[in-house]
């Protein structure tokens, strides 16, 4: 059983890090003079370490400048809030002068990717629609449901990105139903939005030591670029500087490669099926990212098959 954790209220890491950065410095010694910045501008961004998954925070340095305050030590505050509070959820350390990493364990990157893989994000997606909340506000693909083929097609042309991820997402739709209907290695919950997969009810992410399932290289690219695009997806302000078209293809080829090393079928589904329903799983989220890519941020529908 994976850790309950607020892992299953966002989309985005790098949403629920702000939000626990957040607390932590609301329980530092120092709040009185850090509540206008801890509430607004925290700096954190994702480390391109793909053998990990790793922010960096220097939300202590920037306190420094505004405070004079002595970044080390104001950093050693906060850690140890997070060390104290979350111990089974982040690993954190503290690099001079009062940088603060904080690298997800295996138990809270196991409950965030069996969220975004399972029908509890589309119960949220469909309760939250309507509402203005933390929750992204989901992008339907109703309302590009009017093109006609003539200007999809047109569309796909001029983008050199989108046909590559269309056709990495109708094959991930293709992979779930195979899966699915022929190999009979998972159950979905198949809709006009969702491709949750239902059962197993818990995809046995971890081994049983604790650590994740994957061990190619090319799983680990792929989940990296799946969560780097949900941050940018979420984020409030990055999101007029990407270039929404170069993330599609990067995400098709990072999607490419994976499928080309990491099989499913044969001696994997037999011998190791734990690890086909993970890499499953992780082609679930995939196919999830590639949908909200294309329909909220290129404008065209995320088609099944083409």
């Amino acid at each position: 059983m994976y850790l309950r954790t607020s892992a299953n209220k966002y989309t985005a890491i790098a949403q629920l890090l702000h939000v626990i950065l957040v607390e932590a410095l609301s329980n530092t010694n120092t709040i009185k003079e850090l509540d206008y910045i801890s509430q607004t501008n925290i700096h954190l961004h994702k480390s391109r370490d793909l053998n990990r998954v790793l922010y960096i925070s220097g939300v202590a340095l920037q306190q420094k400048k505004s405070q004079n305050l002595h970044s080390m030590k104001f950093a050693q505050e906060i850690v140890c809030y997070l060390w104290a509070n979350y111990d089974q959820e982040l690993k954190v350390e503290i690099v001079s002068p009062g940088l603060i990493y904080i690298e997800l364990t295996s138990y809270l990157l196991a409950a965030f990717l069996q969220f975004l893989s399972s029908g509890e994000l589309w119960d949220e997606i469909k309760t939250h629609k309507n509402q203005s909340t933390s929750f992204h506000e989901y992008s339907s693909s109703k309302k590009y449901l009017s093109l006609s083929k003539d200007n999809l097609s047109q569309k796909l042309i001029n983008s050199r990105g989108s046909f590559p991820l269309q056709y990495a997402h109708a094959r991930c739709c293709s992979l779930l139903q195979l899966a699915a209907v022929g190999e009979e290695l998972i159950s979905l919950d198949v809709g006009c939005t969702s491709w949750a997969i239902t059962q197993p009810s818990e995809i046995p992410w971890l081994k049983e030591e604790g650590e994740l399932r994957f061990f190619h290289p090319a799983e680990f690219c792929l989940m990296s670029k799946l969560i780097e695009t949900l941050d940018n997806l979420d984020s409030k302000t990055i999101d007029k500087t990407v270039k929404w078209e170069n993330v599609a293809l990067g995400l098709s080829q990072s999607f490419e490669i994976f499928w080309s090393n990491c099989q499913i079928w044969g001696e994997v589904k037999i011998n190791y099926r734990e690890l086909a329903q993970a890499r499953l799983g992780l082609i679930a989220i995939a196919r999830f990212v590639f949908q909200r890519v294309l329909e909220e941020k290129l404008g065209l529908t995320a088609c099944s098959e083409l």
